[in-house]
């Protein structure tokens, strides 16, 4: 019996495997022959240096779960793509157990897509990484695509650059988290999709750092501490825009404002607030039918807040006059959306690519598209539309809202009328409250106060037959009877 049981020991000890550990430049002098070599678990150690490689990217990791690990610091143990290829590709199913630490990722060129880090189908994990100086048409720094949802823990990415979007990170159907990392002065936006902070984010327009503790001036205790007024301090919103940090706030004194470029106003992609100090009549936001007026598509998602504006005047020769948003969700308050124009979708609103915006108290009139989605059209997006009205707008189809593939917004408390050819083209969610009708109903609050009382009473018999406009409540042209019925029928509440 004792020796089975020796033999059956040794059976059981010869079938362990042990994870190896394989040092660059000793075993292996580049780091992809170490990859090639090694078996999952294993850990790669990499000595201070620069690694180069000859392939499409320095490094491939294959799917393999491994740890590849600098044993010097990041600035003294270097990946460089050297202007001529990417730098690190996952795109083998890597999970979090396929870990590279301690790296200055540098130098890294695509045509397409993530000049620093690749991510296709895999979550690797990256920590304490500085990815900077890289470039690619998406995702400069890093690109996530297809269930990628990267965990980046204590790294630097900035200096990046994307000639689309995406500079420091592009997100396509994945969502990194980023915790305790440091993302500026990536080009054209820091970050271009969505993206999940574990704590500790620093996402910055400047990598300014007076005290030199590593951290940005904007994220050094002053994260959501920054007022930025304008015309006080900054001639235009988007100037303002361009100084803000993570957190921030633009107040915007009453004026017309306007732009130069395609759009009046763009986010970047900042998780700030865009606040009209005054009413929306006296907040205009301005494209003078020559641009769109708000751009959205830099992964916004609901802090980023845009409250208490007319957005009127936007061109688009295709998509979102007023207020476009692409694969971004951003929070929209208490703006009047008005007299905007698309050649295409979405004269008001645009929601294109899970673009799911949070739409409250907003009045969305006059608006024209030359396809569909006069007022809202959504295309694999679903928003939510509260306590708003959407009205007088116009299209080939869907004059008031238009939605399409896999779109459902939800309306709650809204009033859609009178659009032409049609109220709604599509999908919607019903969550109480709502009027949906061909003909608006007729509010006779002579004096915007959002009550019909004793006051439009008298606004009425004041004009009585004239032809008054505040006073017609009918509009019949002629204040009269009809008027004065109108306003005892329709007593209480009204907007």
């Amino acid at each position: 019996m004792l020796r089975v049981a020796a033999a059956m020991m040794a059976l059981l000890v010869c079938g362990v495997t042990t994870a190896a550990t394989i040092n660059v430049p000793a075993d292996y002098t580049t780091i992809q022959a170490a990859v090639d070599a090694a078996s999952n678990g294993d850990e790669i150690l990499v000595a201070p240096g620069t690694y180069t490689g000859t392939g499409d990217e320095v490094v491939d990791t294959l799917g393999k779960a491994i740890t590849i690990k600098a044993s010097g610091t990041p600035e003294e143990t270097i990946i460089d793509g050297e202007g001529a290829r990417r730098v690190v590709q996952c795109a083998g199913g890597e999970g979090a157990d396929t870990i590279i630490e301690g790296f200055t990722i540098t130098g890294g060129s695509a045509d397409y897509n993530g000049g620093g880090i690749y991510c296709y189908n895999s979550s690797p994990t990256i920590t304490d990484c500085t990815i900077s100086g890289n470039t690619a048409d998406y995702g400069g720094g890093i690109y996530c695509n297809y269930y990628s949802s990267a965990t980046i823990t204590g790294c630097t990415i900035s200096g990046n650059t994307a000639t689309n979007s995406g500079g420091g990170i592009f997100c396509w159907g994945g969502s990194p988290t980023l915790t305790d990392t440091v993302v500026c002065e990536n080009a054209p936006d820091n970050i271009f999709g969505s993206w999940t902070d574990g704590g500790g984010m620093c996402l910055a327009y400047s990598c300014q750092d007076s005290d030199g503790n590593g951290v940005p001036d904007k994220c050094d205790g002053s994260i959501g501490d920054g007022i930025h007024e304008v015309p006080s301090e900054y001639a235009t919103v988007q100037e303002a825009i361009n100084a803000a940090g993570y957190g921030d706030t633009v107040l915007v004194a009453p004026g017309t404002y306007t732009g130069t470029g395609d759009w009046v106003i763009n986010p970047l992609g900042k998780p700030i607030t865009i606040r009209a100090t005054g009413t929306p009549e006296e907040t205009i936001l301005d494209g003078e039918g020559a641009r769109g007026v708000v751009q959205c598509a830099g992964g916004e998602g609901a802090d980023t807040i845009i409250e208490g504006f007319t957005i009127t005047g936007g061109s688009a020769d295709d998509n979102g006059g007023g207020i476009y948003c692409y694969n971004s969700s951003p929070t929209i308050t208490d703006c009047t959306i008005s007299d905007n124009t698309a050649a295409y979708y979405g004269g008001g609103i645009n929601c294109n690519y899970y673009s799911s915006p949070t739409i409250t108290d907003c009045t969305i009139s006059g608006n024209t598209a030359n396809d569909s989605g006069g007022g809202i059209y959504c295309y694999d997006s679903n928003p939510t539309i509260t306590g708003c009205t959407i009205s007088g707008n116009t299209a080939i189809s869907g004059g008031g809202i238009s939605c399409n593939y896999y779109s459902s917004p939800t309306l709650t408390d809204t009033v859609v009328c009178g659009n032409d050819p049609d109220q709604n083209n599509g999908s919607w969610i019903d969550n109480g409250g709502n009027t949906v009708s061909d003909e608006c109903p007729i509010c006779p609050d002579t004096n915007s106060d959002a009550l019909v009382d004793r006051n439009d009473v008298l606004a009425v018999v004041a004009a009585w037959g004239s032809d008054d406009p505040d006073a017609d409540v009918d509009s019949d042209g002629l204040v009269g009877v009809f008027d004065l019925l109108t306003v005892l029928t329709t007593w209480g509440p009204c907007e």
